[in-house]
């Protein structure tokens, strides 16, 4: 693989060429501002799933734990929502860490403070209990949790009116590596993904994804591990493989090392507001130029 100041250099010469590219075309096509406006439209995530089962939960009450048929499964979600409307809020998916539940990851992160404070809508589903690494990440064959994800989706937007160019992915440990696994699967949904210790190697195979998608990614240094029945996962080294791994197809990865182990690290949850809340499908990253300006300082471009 060719080397990452390789890839920085291809990606500043297509940022020139992208902000070249509106004079070129008024300069060589000025007779044809007459055209569809739609076709100057900035790009549209992927349309709303199907439901599998053909009925949302209740989302509509805030701090309230409901049920639902996805996938022909009982599942359970957390729902927080903002003080006040719900239409074209951002929403944001949580997941949780193995071992960990989603009332528990949910107070942890103080979700319902969030939701008011960023105005977003916050669903915290919880994993099914007999999958090994809580989510379906190590490609096992079921797609019981992707389906959840997109059930989840498209109620919310039904539901609740959020709106689909704000929709984020953000875990810790099992959960980052969910949302990793979204990150690949999903980009054509997402508008960026906050990733605590998770990636690639080991557990996850890498595949393009088919969207770009910013991702900031937070790893604890040399002791961010992960081990139990004789199986032991370096979230460190998933993390910079999913880095090299991901070079030649997406713009904006950004790496923050907290040093701090296998933790939530302590500004995680604010880059909820500083690096998610910035980005909307399809538009631009404010950090592609390398300025992360408001973001921890732990933090840089991966390339």
């Amino acid at each position: 693989m060719a080397t990452r100041a390789y890839f920085r250099y291809l990606r500043l010469m297509r940022g020139s060429m992208t902000r070249l590219l509106p004079l070129l075309v008024l300069l060589g096509c000025a007779d044809a501002s007459s055209e569809d406006d739609s076709e100057n439209a900035l790009p549209q995530p992927v349309a709303l799933a199907e439901l599998s089962n053909g009925a949302c939960p209740d989302l509509t009450v805030t701090g309230s734990e409901v049920s639902f048929t996805s996938a022909d499964v009982e599942r359970s979600v957390r729902v927080y929502l903002p003080a006040g409307e719900t239409t074209d809020a951002p929403l944001l998916f949580m997941w949780h860490p193995l071992g960990v539940s989603a009332a528990e990851i949910a107070q942890y992160t103080d979700a319902q403070t969030l939701a008011n404070d960023l105005g977003m809508v916050i669903l915290v589903p919880l994993a099914i209990e007999s999958n090994t690494f809580e989510w379906e990440f190590a490609g096992n064959g079921s797609d019981q949790d992707i389906v959840l994800y997109d059930d989840l989706r498209t109620c919310a937007a039904n539901d609740l009116g959020i709106d689909v160019r704000r929709v984020y992915t953000t875990g810790m440990s099992a959960g980052a590596l969910w949302s990793t696994y979204l990150t690949m699967h999903r980009a054509d949904t997402l508008a960026a993904s906050l990733i605590m210790s998770g990636g690639t190697g080991a557990i996850i195979q890498y595949e393009s994804p088919e969207a770009e998608v910013p991702v900031l990614m937070f790893y604890g240094g040399a002791t961010d591990t992960w081990g139990g029945g004789g199986f032991t996962v370096d979230f460190t080294a998933a993390t910079l493989e999913f880095a090299d791994d991901v070079a030649d197809d997406i713009e904006t990865l950004i790496l923050c090392n907290h040093n701090r182990g296998h933790v939530l690290p302590p500004s995680g949850m604010a880059t909820v507001e500083s690096f998610l809340l910035r980005h909307a499908y399809g538009e631009p990253s404010p950090f592609a130029d390398g300025d992360l300006n408001g973001l921890p300082t732990i933090c840089e471009m991966a390339w």
